[in-house]
């Protein structure tokens, strides 16, 4: 009989792979730890288990099948049974998603509220707030090196600003949630006040916008949590980003609209579903579904449910 453990298994099907990102590689892991049962027990002993288990989030499971799915086609197991389990998820995920999208509805700020309380801000709380109105950053995003110039490295996040008197100060993202589909991204901002509040931190090259205590670059965890509590209200960037989303429909902006497609590296489907505060119909027929929902499990990384937080 095979003794191998979860963890044995996802680490050995983690190192045959180069294109998992390192935050894909702990979730891999830590699911190897929680699950409670042997991802090589028969598929329909592994589908009784999730469905009488502590999960009631159906999102949840299907996180659980899609890194079980990956694990077992590495190993050449079977995996029908279980892809179809995963499939009959999809409309308890989306009835779940209208029921979240109705509630945060109600309970957040409008998008000229937003708007207002991100000029009362200065330094980092407005720079961030900023980025995340304008562009729809995900906190990951946002981790940004400090140069006056544009480095060769492209494995980071990088502000360029030339000058304190520049006029304009450019954006490259290489490392965020979806970057092994879209690629790098660069964002130019000439906003004026961005532009002077960026200056009044007074960075080298090199520094970290906002850094450990020694200057090194936070871990993802800890400045995912301490750039929620700089947004308005505390509301962290997917909501502020529904309300953005919102506001654009309602005003039929769809040039913006498409604008944040490219800028936080979504594609327009995803967008509508995940974080359109409008999408409640009972009509699944209305939306288009999302392209990172349920694939096949062969990247092991998906769109949607996108928020780092």
């Amino acid at each position: 009989m095979n003794k191998k453990t979860n963890t044995d298994i996802i680490i050995e099907m983690i190192n045959s792979r180069d294109d998992l990102t390192e935050q894909s590689k702990r979730q891999y892991k830590a699911t190897a730890n929680s699950l409670g049962f042997s991802i090589l027990y028969s598929e329909k002993t592994i589908i009784d288990k999730l469905k009488n288990g502590a999960w009631d989030n159906p999102n949840t499971i299907a996180g659980h099948l899609n890194i079980i799915i990956l694990t077992r086609n590495h190993l050449k197991e079977p995996t029908e049974k279980l892809i179809k389990y995963r499939n009959s998820l999809k409309k308890d995920i989306i009835e779940l998603r209208k029921k979240k999208m109705t509630e945060s509805q109600k309970n957040l700020p409008s998008y000229q509220e937003l708007k207002d309380e991100t000029q009362k801000r200065t330094g980092l709380p407005y720079i961030f707030n900023y980025n995340i109105i304008t562009f729809g950053l995900r906190n990951k995003d946002q981790n940004l090196r400090f140069y006056s110039s544009e480095p060769k490295n492209e494995t980071e996040n990088y502000i360029i600003m030339t000058s304190p008197r520049s006029k304009k100060v450019m954006l490259i993202i290489n490392d965020y949630k979806t970057d092994k589909k879209y690629k790098q991204k660069k964002i130019p901002i000439t906003d004026s006040k961005f532009i002077k509040e960026l200056a009044k931190l007074n960075l080298s090259n090199g520094d970290y916008i906002m850094a450990k205590k020694d200057g090194d670059k936070m871990k993802d965890a800890t400045f995912n949590e301490r750039i929620k509590g700089l947004t308005i209200n505390r509301i962290g960037e997917a909501d502020m980003f529904k309300i953005v989303l919102s506001y654009l429909l309602s005003k039929n902006h769809y040039k913006s609209i498409e604008e944040l497609v490219y800028t936080r590296g979504v594609s327009m489907t995803t967008m509508m579903k995940s974080y359109n505060l409008h999408n409640n119909s009972t009509n699944n027929d209305e939306h288009p579904k999302s392209e990172g929902e349920f694939n096949d499990a062969k990247n092991g990384e998906t769109e949607s449910d996108s928020s780092d937080e």
